[in-house]
């Protein structure tokens, strides 16, 4: 029953997927028909594309239980990833205490991990030193920085640029993300700092255009 079920929602979702390609691959005037736009087939695409990753999850827990298939093997991850070993001991059975153990080997394999950004807040500290009998007093010069004075650090300077031209995630979207983490910057503040940096990187896209 469980198995017909899945079978069921698979070619019900397939048979949205080919109407999307459709509509997405076929005549404009398609698109035009059914009222949608490039960027809403691309969320449809995701939505079903999830759904059937749901169902093959449902559907391959049900045939484990059935019969255990060999593992195939998967295309390892890129080698400039950072590696976390954790190493998972095993409990010394009764009776083994105190004997020395001999590592004959070891089952080893990798997931993919991420660490979320984070906001984080830089305290810059310069002290004032005076000298005792002797005129004057000492600090180090303010750091340069492309907006003075300015609330953000040039990594999230980049980090802002990066997710809005790069990645297509506009600033109204950021602003929304960012509140999340209990910080407040405002798009039309998101986009004074753009402007700022645009106008600092002129020369290095100048550079580029010319190359």
């Amino acid at each position: 029953a469980v198995e017909k079920s899945a079978n069921e929602r698979i070619a019900n979702l397939t048979s949205i997927m080919k109407v999307l390609q459709r509509t997405q691959y076929g005549r404009r005037s398609e698109q035009l028909r059914l009222g949608i736009n490039d960027e809403q087939v691309s969320f449809a695409f995701e939505e079903v594309e999830t759904g059937l990753s749901a169902v093959q999850s449902e559907f391959k827990d049900v045939a484990q239980v059935r019969s255990k298939r060999a593992s195939r093997p998967r295309k390892a991850f890129a080698a400039h990833l950072e590696r976390i070993e954790e190493i998972i001991e095993p409990e010394i059975p009764a009776g083994y205490e105190g004997l020395e153990k001999v590592l004959i080997g070891e089952d080893r394999s990798e997931r993919l991990d991420v660490v979320p950004p984070k906001f984080r807040v830089i305290v810059t500290r310069r002290p004032k030193y005076a000298f005792r009998n002797h005129d004057g007093v000492v600090q180090a010069l303010a750091p340069a920085h492309i907006i003075e004075s300015g609330l953000p650090t040039e990594r999230l300077l980049a980090y802002i640029a990066v997710s809005k031209y790069a990645d297509g995630l506009p600033l109204y979207r950021q602003e929304a993300i960012y509140l999340r983490d209990g910080v407040t910057i405002s798009r039309s503040l998101m986009a004074q700092w753009m402007g700022h940096l645009g106008f600092e990187l002129q020369i290095c896209a100048d550079y580029i255009l010319e190359r």
